[in-house]
C-alpha cells in the first residue's frame, strides 16, 4: 500500500522507482507514461479503497463513479520485504488509476530494495510469458509487426505492436464474443465459457483469432490498423486469401 496520511502529494522517488519497473524507459510508449506519472499528484483512493489509487493534477478530485479504464501496463515487483502486484491503467479524463497490492499488506517504505520485476511491457516475439516463463501462442496479424499473444499459463491475451514496442492487454469478454461471431458458434456451453480459449486452444484457429481481433478492434480501438490491408482480394493486385495476407505469403 501507499502512505495516504497526507494528500495530495507527489510520488516519492522510491515509489516511482517501483512503478517504473513495469514502464520501461527505453520504450517510447512507456517512457511518455513515466512523464505523466511523474508530473501528477497522488490525490486519493478510488472505488476499491486502499490499494486502488488515483494520480491527477494537484487540485483535482477523485470521481468514484468513473469506470475503470483499460490496463496500460501490469506486472509483479519483488523487494526484500514484499511482493507487489501493480497495474497502471490508461489515462482517462486526465487521471491515472493504479492498482497496487502488497503480499504483506504493508505500506511501501524507502528502506525496501528492489530484487526483481516481471512485466508484460518487455515482451517481444519469440519470448515466453514474462510472468510464468511458459510458452505463449503467437498469431501474426501482420507478420512480425502486429502479433496477438495468448498465454494459457497467465490466462492473458495481449497485442504486440513492433513499431511502438508496445504490449496492450486485451480484456477477454468482448474479444471472445467476436471470435464466437467469426466461428458462428451458437452452443451456450461454448459461447459463455471464455476460459476455453486457454484450456482448449486447438479449437481456435489462427484465422478465428485474427478475424475476431479485427472485429473487436473496430469498436474498442486498441491499436491503429489500416483496415484496407485486409480488404477483399479484388482490391489488391495479387489475389490473396486472408491467411496469405496474415502470414505474409504470396501466391
Amino acid at each position: 500500500m501507499l502512505n495516504i496520511s497526507t494528500l495530495p502529494r507527489k510520488l516519492l522517488d522510491y515509489e516511482l522507482e517501483l512503478f517504473f519497473q513495469i514502464l520501461p524507459g527505453n520504450i517510447s510508449a512507456y517512457s511518455e507514461y513515466r512523464k505523466l506519472i511523474n508530473k501528477f499528484y497522488l490525490i486519493g483512493t478510488s472505488r476499491f479503497g486502499e490499494g486502488n489509487y488515483i494520480l491527477a493534477d494537484k487540485n483535482d478530485q477523485v470521481d468514484l463513479t468513473a469506470p475503470a479504464s483499460a490496463i496500460y501496463a501490469t506486472g509483479i515487483v519483488k523487494t526484500d520485504k514484499a511482493s507487489y502486484d501493480i497495474s497502471i491503467h490508461e489515462l482517462f479524463e486526465n487521471q491515472i488509476e493504479i492498482d497496487f497490492v502488497s503480499s504483506e499488506n504493508s505500506v511501501l517504505t524507502h528502506e525496501e530494495k528492489i530484487q526483481s520485476s516481471k512485466c508484460f511491457s518487455t515482451w517481444k516475439s519469440g519470448f515466453t510469458s514474462p510472468i510464468t516463463n511458459e510458452k505463449v501462442r503467437e498469431v501474426h496479424l501482420l507478420k512480425n509487426e502486429i502479433i496477438i499473444v495468448i498465454s494459457s499459463s497467465d490466462k492473458k491475451i495481449w497485442v504486440y505492436e513492433k513499431s511502438r514496442g508496445f504490449n496492450s492487454l486485451i480484456p477477454i469478454t468482448t474479444f471472445y464474443n467476436e471470435i464466437m461471431r467469426v466461428k458462428g458458434e451458437r452452443n451456450p456451453e461454448i459461447v459463455l465459457n471464455q476460459k476455453l480459449i486457454f484450456e482448449n486452444p486447438n479449437d481456435f484457429t489462427d484465422e478465428d483469432i485474427a478475424q475476431g481481433f479485427l472485429l473487436y478492434n473496430k469498436f474498442m480501438k486498441k491499436i491503429n490498423i489500416d483496415y484496407s490491408i485486409f480488404t477483399s482480394a479484388n482490391k489488391v493486385k495479387k489475389k490473396q486469401s486472408f491467411l496469405d495476407k496474415l502470414f505474409g505469403k504470396t501466391k
